[in-house]
């Protein structure tokens, strides 16, 4: 009897985040991933978004291990949230636990209670007499690992986060030899990451920034202002790299880009002469050409950062952009911050230095493209094969490139899954679990700094409603023994309307505030406020519909003195 196997995401299915894989063998669960997503425009105040966990809380005696390929927040994010509940040996590289132990600290998490069980890029080790092996492969973080776990049917691979290329540094190194070594094994079922799998050709050496840094230090005047994201140590080095071979001194524009380069150097990934490191203190020391200035972030944070740089909303005066400085822009927006992206481009446009913004078209992301994938697919040569990691058209886009090799992949064994659906394996055989009930629950918890997976839909709604439509909010006094006004009303906008500009709409918003009060005071009955308030709320939302066709919050606040 071979082993049964089960293969089931409770996230990275349907969005670029969320990671969270699972691959059951014979009932022991190995976690691949857990990490976080980012909301779009529409999720107001959502710090990230993480898996629904319920499935392995359930099962958490079932759970016997975490396999982390690398330290990205998609893939290391949520491990905090889950691991409190669903305790097993995580097994992740010397630089993906010391990323891990930043989060702890972020979060006020003890670290010490976690079991981390350090591995090298490239090694081996056994849990429950499976042998598990991580090969290095090139990402945008040091030490990342592809992953293969044996079963009686083969190895179950994950391909990772990869690109192939022949970088020459040991951190950022393709294993070529244990993928080799890989493919003369007998090789179950392929999971492969998505997420460039739309474009043409390697990826390498599109994801490379040397030659945009090389030219702007080469033109510019003045100092050299370079965005990077924070997690991208692989082009982070490269800017540094570049800074060395044309005498250019570094200064680290905040705590968070410092602290960049103190993980790789401390770590021993990667370390410069001191003397090319300044403070902004020793600044003033140097000539504006010799110096060139990285900035660093994640996300839209870098965004909002390199905003108020631009527009001088900050206490550090002696990193103010001059006419003659260059800012050039190694960070490409994302969908879900593109309209801040273009309003802090425009931003540094005003200040009159030479932008360089670096589009999406230029820097590849550090996932496999076209070519990358066949090149795995070649060697490790699947019975079966899952696209994981994207949205939906990027799996559709992996699948149609897997079976355009015509190496015995097609629509029999290519399966696209949604989170939730289990994939079953027994004896060698496939088993689909359609039936509705047979899906395991999934869905995303929102974490928005106070609390995970109370926010509702509601109050999501709300916040989107008070950004674009803005609030009215009003109050007054109210004596139920004399059943009359005796302050107020007091009524002010946000986000609304200009004041100037809405005496007119004010004046009728007050009139149905005091109307509708008094409306309640005169009944025979006892007063009811939430009734009251009920209907103030509809009425003057019609109002405001109705004359400026806009709907803003509605606040209305009755307070009763006796």
């Amino acid at each position: 009897m071979g082993d049964k196997i089960r293969f089931v995401a409770l996230g990275g299915l349907d969005s670029n985040g969320n990671n969270c894989y699972c691959l059951e063998i014979n009932g022991d669960i190995f976690v691949i991933s857990a990490g976080i997503g980012y909301p779009d425009k529409f999720a107001s105040g959502i710090d990230f978004i993480i898996p629904d966990f319920s499935y392995l809380v359930e099962n958490k005696d079932r759970v016997v291990a975490y396999l982390i390929s690398h330290g990205h927040d998609d893939t290391l994010g949520a491990i905090t949230y889950l691991y409190e509940k669903v305790k097993a040996p995580i097994y992740a590289s010397k630089f993906t636990k010391y990323l891990l132990q930043q989060l702890c600290k972020q979060r006020n998490v003890n670290f010490d209670n976690y079991d981390v069980r350090e591995q090298e890029p490239s090694s081996e080790f056994y849990v429950k007499d499976h042998k598990i092996r991580f090969f290095q492969i090139t990402h945008s973080l040091p030490e990342t690992s592809g992953i293969a776990i044996s079963t009686s049917e083969g190895n179950v691979v994950f391909s990772g986060d990869f690109i192939i290329e022949s970088s020459g540094n040991k951190y950022f190194n393709f294993d070529f030899k244990a993928l080799a070594k890989l493919s003369e094994e007998n090789n179950f079922l392929l999971l492969m990451d998505s997420l460039n799998s739309s474009k043409t050709g390697y990826t390498s050496p599109s994801h490379r920034v040397s030659s945009y840094v090389r030219h702007a230090l080469n033109d510019c005047n003045g100092r050299l202002y370079v965005s990077v994201y924070y997690q991208n140590i692989y082009n982070f080095i490269e800017i540094m790299d570049e800074c060395i071979k044309s005498n250019r001194y570094i200064c680290f524009y905040d705590e968070e880009t410092y602290e960049i380069y103190h993980s790789i150097s401390s770590l021993g990934i990667y370390n410069v002469d001191p003397q090319f490191i300044i403070h902004v203190d020793d600044i003033s020391k140097y000539k504006n050409s010799s110096i060139c200035i990285i900035i660093s972030g994640m996300g839209d944070l870098l965004y909002r950062k390199i905003s108020m740089l631009a527009l001088k909303d900050i206490s550090e005066q002696r990193f103010y952009i001059s006419e003659d400085d260059t800012f050039l822009l190694l960070t490409p927006a994302a969908s879900n911050f593109e309209v801040l992206a273009v309003s802090c481009l425009d931003e540094l446009y005003k200040t009159d230095c030479n932008v360089i913004n670096i589009s999406r078209k230029q820097i590849k992301k550090m996932h496999p493209s076209e070519d990358d994938i066949k090149l795995f697919i070649s060697l490790i040569n699947p019975k079966y094969y899952i696209p994981v990691k994207g949205v939906y058209q990027d799996l559709i886009a992996n699948a149609e490139v897997a079976a355009s090799m015509k190496t015995g992949l097609s629509h029999k064994n290519i399966y696209l899954l949604d989170n939730g659906t289990a994939i079953d394996f027994v004896n060698g055989e496939i088993k689909l679990n359609y039936i509705e009930n047979d899906k395991v629950k999934v869905g995303y918890l929102m974490v928005d700094g106070i609390g995970v997976g109370d926010v509702e839909s509601g109050i999501i709604l709300e916040r989107n409603k008070l950004s674009e439509e803005g609030i009215v909010v009003m109050s007054l006094l109210v004596s139920l023994s004399a059943k009359k006004i005796i302050g107020g009303p007091d009524i002010q906008m946000r986000g609304y309307l200009y004041l100037k500009e809405s005496e007119t709409i004010l004046k009728g918003i007050e009139n149905l505030f005091i109307e509708t009060v008094n409306k309640y005071l005169e009944q025979e009955k006892p007063f009811n406020k939430n009734e009251c308030i009920s209907e103030i709320k509809e009425l003057v939302s019609k109002y405001t519909r109705r004359t400026t066709l806009r709907c803003p919050v509605i606040e209305p606040e009755i307070i009763l003195v006796d």
